[in-house]
Order: C-alpha cells, then structure tokens, then sequence
C-alpha cells in the first residue's frame, strides 16, 4: 500500500469539481485517464483523484495494491507514467496568472531555502533577546563578546547539514537506484530520487568492476561534501554524490553525477537583497570556501565577499582547457600555471599574468583566459563592487 499512498500525493485534487479552474480540470482529466488504463475503473479512478474514496474503497485499494504496481511498473505502464508527466508539464500553459502566484507563494514554504530562513532567523532574534534573569551588564557583555556573524555561521551550517542528511549515508527519505550499464562508455545509469524531485545521472565504473559492483551495489551508500551542493529551484541539491561500500571500508569509492539543467543551478549565495532579519535591519550572504570544503556564512553588510565565476571555479577552468590551444607548447609530463588577474567591477578581466614552470605554456594559458567572453561576479566589499585580484592554478599533463 505504500506505493499506492505516494501516488494519491501526485494523482489527489482536493478542489471541489465545480470550482476547478481550466488548468485544474485538465489535470483532473488526465491523471483520471492514467488510472484507467492502468486497470481501475471510471468511477474508481474519479473518486481517487477527487480524493472521495470511502473507508471501505480503500480497503478494497489495498487488495489490489500488487496488481496496480506490476502494471505500472510493466513497459507499457511506464510509458503511461512518463506520458502522464509531459502531459501534465504541457498543462502548466494553462495557469492563469494569479493560480502562478498562489502556487509560487505556496512552494516556497515547501522549500530548503525557506526552512533556512525562519530557522537562522528565529535563531538570531533569540540570541538578541535579553534574558529575563539576565542582568543589563552581562547582555551586553554577551552581546558584545560574541558576534552576530559566529551565531549566523554556526546556524547557517548546523542547518544545511541538517537539510542534507538524506544525502549522507543513505537515510530514508532518499535513494540512488541503479540502471544499465553501458559498456562501450564504462557508465551506470543512476536516478537519484527523493521526495523532492528525480533526477539521472551516472556512474562511472571501469569495465572489469562494472559486474562485481553491480552485484554488491544493494551494500552501497551516498556520502556527501558541501562542496558539491547547490541551489535548484530553493532547494540544496547534490550536483554529485560519493558511493562506497559501507560493507568493507577499504573499498574503492565510485562517484554519482547527476544531470540538473546547468543553467538552473546557483551556487549557495543569498544576495544582499534577499533580508533574512527585517525587524532588525541585518543581511546576510552564505558563500562557499572551496579551500575549506564546506560552506560558510557571512554578513553581507561588512564582510568582503570574492568573485566568482558564474557556475563556479570549476566551470572557468573547464573554458580555460576548452580554449588552450598546446600546439606551440614545448613540454613532457605534468606542467603547473597560476593565473593572475584583476577582476573589474563590470566584471571583466585586466592585467592577466600567468606564471608557472613552462614559458609555452604560460602563454598559451594566457590566450586562453583572454578568449573567455563570460564576464564574472565582482567582488563585494560593504554591500558594494569592487575591483579585485584573483589567482587559479592550472595543471595539465603531456
């Protein structure tokens, strides 16, 4: 029965018949139409979907429970199933304006960046309170001796651990579920799932591993690093998630990377605009620390934040070895470049020097670097751009 209870959560329209709008009566007709082909009858599915099933109808539900899973999870059930998805993402077209509104207003709350919000919020307007045995003197000792920055950074990361657990360790709520191998690619098909969303990825696993990984994939679990979370749609996701076997700790570790739209992904910044504390007037910003390999807080109203590449470092160091054009680099084995450069506040680049162990190839690094169009994020200091310097470091073998 608890498939069929996750499905009311997707298929159930609360609202009365009459009262439904064009959008709403589209999707009552197409998930009404799923449930009969896939083996209810009309009246069945009508009341399934207008969540009118009576105490007796839903015993009866439970008896049939294994027949409905085989069929929906037989080919042609399948197909049903992703048909009924596009059909229902076709539908969104006929939302009036004010059903967006409501419904943008109301997902939010169901959001990470929500939870994070009235979390951190509710911590520091505690920690700003005056104790009722609390003597003047020692509030303000309190309050001066400890920081509001420390309080929000303890917070902010308390609560982003806390949002991710699912990733970590494999906790319920969350799965990687495994596909087909493709041995030409040496890649796993991975669907990550959670109650949140569904997303594929893969897996890359060398061919004479692929079988022996496959059989003892079910003692497997995820583990992640901060640093590779990011912000789709309000909620933290991970862009890739670690494998190993919790069996044997001296197994090798595989890597799951999952395929969200790139241009939907942000790193995990709240911009200046976006007030967690308006009754106290305070902003802050949470900002990554790659050289830490974990996420940290900062207030926005003092604390410099650095540029940034849009997507992350990652994303301009792959543009980097895109444009490196190594025909004229005169070099064997591995070879290491640091890249300078001053990144203006319009967010285009100045005084590009490059210094490393190869000349060839500090100038070819340098051609490279000068043919990236994508402007980057300046830097901030007290809410403002600012010009500053920036240092990658660029390795490559030959």
């Amino acid at each position: 029965m608890k498939r069929i209870i996750s499905l009311l959560l997707i298929v159930v329209c609360s609202s009365a018949f009459s009262q439904q709008t064009t959008y709403q009566k589209k999707i009552r007709e197409l998930k009404i139409d799923y449930w009969i082909k896939i083996g209810l009858t009309k009246s069945f599915a009508e009341k399934l979907v207008d969540n009118k099933l009576t105490s007796k109808e839903t015993q009866e539900l439970k008896k049939i429970d294994k027949a409905i899973f085989i069929s929906q999870n037989s080919p042609t059930g399948l197909e049903l199933t992703k048909k009924l998805n596009l059909d229902l993402k076709d539908a969104e077209k006929l939302k009036t304006t004010a059903e967006i509104n409501i419904e943008n207003s109301e997902n939010f709350k169901n959001t990470d960046m929500y939870f994070l919000k009235n979390q951190i919020s509710n911590k520091i307007q505690s920690w700003l309170k005056k104790g009722e045995f609390e003597k003047t003197d020692d509030y303000n000792l309190r309050i001066n001796s400890k920081s509001l920055d420390s309080i929000f950074k303890k917070s902010a990361l308390t609560n982003i651990e806390y949002l991710t657990r699912i990733y970590d360790g494999g906790h319920s709520g969350t799965e990687i579920k495994l596909g087909k191998y493709n041995a030409d690619k040496e890649l796993f098909e991975a669907y990550l799932k959670s109650e949140k969303f569904n997303i594929t990825g893969n897996i890359k696993v060398p061919f004479d591993e692929a079988q022996k990984f496959k059989i003892d994939y079910n003692d497997y679990r995820p583990k992640l690093d901060l640093i590779d979370l990011k912000i789709w749609k309000n909620n933290l996701v991970p862009t890739k998630l670690k494998i190993y076997n919790k069996q044997n700790e001296n197994s090798k570790e595989y890597t799951a990377i999952f395929d969200f739209n790139q241009t939907e992904l942000k790193d995990i910044i709240l911009t200046q605009n976006d007030t967690f504390y308006s009754n106290y007037n305070l902003n802050f910003d949470l900002v990554r620390e790659e050289s830490e390999n974990k996420i940290m807080a900062a207030r926005a109203s003092n604390a410099p934040i650095q540029a940034e590449f849009p997507n992350g470092i990652q994303a301009f160091r792959h543009k980097v070895s895109n444009n490196l054009d190594t025909s004229n680099v005169d070099a064997e084995g591995e070879v290491s470049a640091t890249i300078s450069f001053i990144v203006e506040i319009d967010g285009t680049l100045s005084n590009i020097s490059v210094k490393g162990n190869n000349n060839s190839f500090n100038k070819a690094a340098a051609e490279a670097v000068k043919q990236i169009k994508t402007k980057w994020i300046p830097a901030k200091e007290n809410q403002k751009d600012i010009r500053s310097q920036f240092s990658v470091v660029l390795n490559a073998n030959f």
